[in-house]
């Protein structure tokens, strides 16, 4: 007959077994920059800090990936609206054409850069296996700097999950980079289901946000907080300057487009494309997990003290996953 002691200590280990048991692994990919804006290279998995349901969660290792050979897909909007600040050769569109151009420009030789233009639907596709130069050669064309094709409405979500599906399988890294103004005008795709696309295949979106209001619009909003969700940056650029108000009036405001103004976008680009191609991948455990649920993570110094002088992006739930017998 077995002492209480032993039938404690076997039923504590049965337990123990039980709990793991229902521990998965997680992959998730995050970006830390410091205050310059570029990646910073040399964290150990013990400088992450996590949470999850206000408990430690356990990163179980992080590595540090630099990736010049990552998929990246710009999705472009040729809606109307892209043009509503002077028409057909509209300072707004010459922006958001200038900010693809550049980064398909900027982008490492090895990037596999695809783009796809949108409005009422899916309009021009480059596929990656093609080469950068009909992507270049479009860009450059004549009804394209006239904005002659900038027309119809814009579906937005629409376009961002036809994306992700393009991509699939997904593969670490995997982004996508959409030029807009934030509204969705014309798409039958819901927020709800393009975030959980972006969450299920861990596909990172990021915006450079064209945005007419003042403040952040509802639309504008929206689109920050996918992308911010997903594990992405947002990039705005808005049609007045500081100090000055709106640089027009009405239907017809006019975004400022100098020198400084083009040295920001190519800025945005090179930080884009820092953020898109240098990333850790951490592996994390979750317990008992069967659907995305928020977290909480964080770069610590030596004395477990949160560093300030790091930003982190990340996915801001953690996707649900199959039972990993390998984490015990």
């Amino acid at each position: 007959m077995l002492r209480p002691k032993a039938v404690a200590l076997i039923l504590a280990m049965l337990f123990a077994d039980a709990v793991l048991a229902q521990t998965c692994s997680r992959a998730i990919i995050t970006n830390a920059t410091g205050a310059n804006g570029f990646p910073i290279t040399n964290l150990a998995t013990s400088d992450f800090k996590a949470s999850h349901r206000g408990q430690p969660l356990r990163i179980l290792n992080s590595g540090f990936r630099s990736d010049p050979s990552v998929r990246i897909t710009i999705l472009l909007d040729t809606s109307d609206s892209m043009a509503m600040d002077g028409g057909r050769y509209s300072v707004k569109w010459k922006i958001a054409r200038d900010a693809a151009l550049d980064l398909v420009s900027s982008a490492p030789a090895q990037a596999q850069i695809s783009l796809m233009t949108f409005s009422t639907s899916v309009g021009h596709r480059f596929n990656s296996t093609d080469g950068r130069e009909p992507i270049k050669n479009w860009l450059n064309s004549d009804a394209v700097l006239k904005a002659s094709e900038v027309e119809g409405l814009t579906a937005l979500y629409a376009t961002i999950f036809d994306a992700i599906n393009e991509m699939k399988p997904a593969h670490p890294g995997d982004a996508l980079y959409v030029i807009t103004d934030g509204g969705d005008t014309g798409g039958k795709e819901s927020i709800a289901h393009v975030t959980r696309e972006l969450q299920s295949t861990g596909t990172r979106l990021f915006a450079f946000l064209l945005n007419d209001s003042l403040g952040m619009s509802r639309t504008a909003q929206a689109l920050y907080d996918l992308a911010k969700d997903s594990g992405g940056l947002t990039f705005i650029v808005n049609p007045y300057s500081a100090g000055t108000g709106w640089a027009g009036s009405g239907f017809a405001r006019r975004y400022e487009y100098d020198e400084k103004k083009v040295s920001v976008v190519q800025a945005d680009s090179r930080w884009a494309m820092a953020a898109m191609t240098n990333f850790y991948i951490l592996k994390a455990g979750v317990e008992g997990s069967t659907k995305p649920e928020e977290w909480k993570l964080e770069i610590v110094d030596q004395h477990g003290e949160k560093r300030k002088d790091v930003t982190l992006t990340y996915p801001q739930k953690l996707e649900g996953c199959v039972v990993d017998s390998a984490v015990r």
